[in-house]
């Protein structure tokens, strides 16, 4: 039988297209940034060079480093994602039934830890910018409160910065975690480069947070896969920590995936005086647009609005609310007629991630095909149908109940009222719209269509658009 290399060729063909990427992984494809003898490092668990250490050392002596680097008293290689981040600390910091208070717009690995660990989560909704229509930060206030009315809650975990960019004020928050004797996790996987400019937003890292956790494939060069966790709390041994992350990634790590990881943290510090060019290069951008066209690319403007603290401005976030074209179609069009692939498009904006290996001239490219997309043709009259809130949200079970409970698929125009048995979301940012336990309103009903009706990749719906939810006892309540 011929075996055929579907992936290869599928993976070369899109590789050799000579679009412009502005999507993770951060390192574009740029294939001078791979270690040397990749393969060749590749080696077993156990293999030693006569009269050199094992390889695990050097690891060890990386990860010191790595640590000196963004100031934690401890860094951590991962192999799994950042998730695998997510996953270690939790399963370090808490165990079953204990509260946990977590940012709504979490990343679905948070809902998978605490269904895994049977948790009881206690949601807070970031502030909701209805100009954008997407979170900002945290109202303070409402945190405070809502760790008063917790007060057994064991940690606190907070998306900083999320996916349009958007930083809290984490030092602020953290220190309202210790006071009352919680840990402070914070998933930063998308912020590993603010540590090598000091014109970008502090990393959690630096601001005393217990756990941080960094992708290192978003905005740094590392491989789709890789990732750091950095801890700043004494609570645990080193073993128990290589434990818990063991328990969520191969028992076989590849210390070639690991050499290139730390390549992409030296490519990052070499490249730490190109990001004030990018940045110079991403006002100028915005400026442009923003004075000739309908479409908004976002600045610091929005800092200290919507309980924003900072922003991060290589997120390139541009808003297409009042230029008669959604954030899909102008996705799709950037694509199709500029050869410009977004990171993420929502019915309003189209959210690009600007990393040192683009060129300074993509985002020039990027400015005028905007301009063309949005010019100022179309008038806020011809505006309708855009959201003027978020979701709302209410769980009848808690999301270890509803995840194990037995469930029954159901059009979704007959799941209203219904309990959610599965992590629904929109990938990327893969930020849940249901959480198992979610009651399902009519919000959530239209959220999931929007996204199936603009063709974007959803999970948790069948491939029969059906979705699966609590079955109903005899008694007619939910299990």
């Amino acid at each position: 039988m011929k075996f055929t290399e579907y992936i290869n060729d599928g993976l070369k063909k899109y590789a050799y297209s000579k679009k412009i990427s502005f999507q993770t992984p951060a390192h574009k494809g740029k294939l001078d940034i791979m270690t040397e003898d990749f393969f060749g490092m590749d080696m077993g668990e156990l293999d030693v060079v006569k009269g050199m250490p094992n390889p695990t050392a050097y690891v060890k002596m990386s990860q010191n480093q790595l640590a000196r680097i963004y100031g934690s008293e401890r860094s951590f290689y991962l192999l799994n994602g950042a998730s695998t981040g997510i996953l270690a600390s939790l399963t370090l910091c808490l165990k079953q039934n204990d509260m946990i208070i977590v940012d709504r717009n979490c990343h679905k690995s948070v809902i998978n830890a605490i269904i895994l660990l049977g948790l009881l989560p206690i949601f807070v909704e970031p502030t909701y910018m209805h100009r954008f229509g997407f979170g900002g930060g945290f109202d303070y206030d409402a945190l405070e409160r809502t760790v008063a009315t917790f007060p057994n809650a064991k940690a606190i975990l907070i998306t900083s910065p999320n996916y349009y960019g958007a930083v809290c004020d984490i030092e602020k928050i953290t220190t309202l975690a210790h006071t009352n004797n919680m840990f402070m996790i914070v998933d930063e996987a998308h912020g590993a480069h603010f540590n090598f400019c000091d014109k970008l937003p502090k990393s959690a890292a630096a601001l005393g947070a217990d756990f941080v956790v960094h992708s290192a494939s978003k905005t740094l060069g590392g491989l789709n896969g890789s990732a750091f966790l950095h801890v700043n709390c004494n609570n645990f041994l080193n073993k128990e920590i290589l434990a818990a992350i063991s328990m969520y990634q191969t028992s076989s790590s590849s210390y070639a995936a690991m050499a290139a990881l730390e390549k992409a943290v030296f490519e990052a510090d070499e490249y730490s005086e190109k990001y004030e060019k990018m940045l110079r290069a991403v006002s100028e951008a915005a400026e442009y647009v923003n004075n000739n066209s309908n479409a908004y690319w976002l600045d610091d403007e929005i800092v200290g609005t919507a309980d924003v603290f900072a922003y991060d401005k290589t997120r390139i976030v541009v808003n297409f609310a009042f230029s008669g074209v959604s954030g899909y179609d102008a996705a799709q069009v950037l694509n199709s007629r500029f050869d410009i692939k977004v990171e993420l498009c929502d019915d309003l904006n189209i959210v690009c991630i600007f990393t040192p290996y683009n060129k300074l001239s993509d985002v020039k490219k990027l400015a005028k095909a905007i301009v063309t997309i949005a010019g100022k043709t179309v008038g806020i009259k011809e505006l309708s149908d855009r959201p003027s809130k978020g979701v709302t949200h209410a769980m009848k079970l808690t999301p270890r109940d509803a995840f194990f409970a037995d469930a029954e698929p159901v059009e979704l125009k007959d799941a209203l009222g219904r309990v959610s048995k599965n992590i629904v979301c929109k990938y990327p940012p893969g930020i849940p719209i249901l959480i198992p336990g979610d009651v399902i309103s009519s919000e959530h009903i239209r959220a999931v269509l929007e996204i199936l009706d603009s063709g974007a990749e959803i999970s948790g719906i069948r491939e029969d658009f059906t979705i699966d939810v609590v079955k109903r006892r005899n008694s007619g309540e939910e299990n």
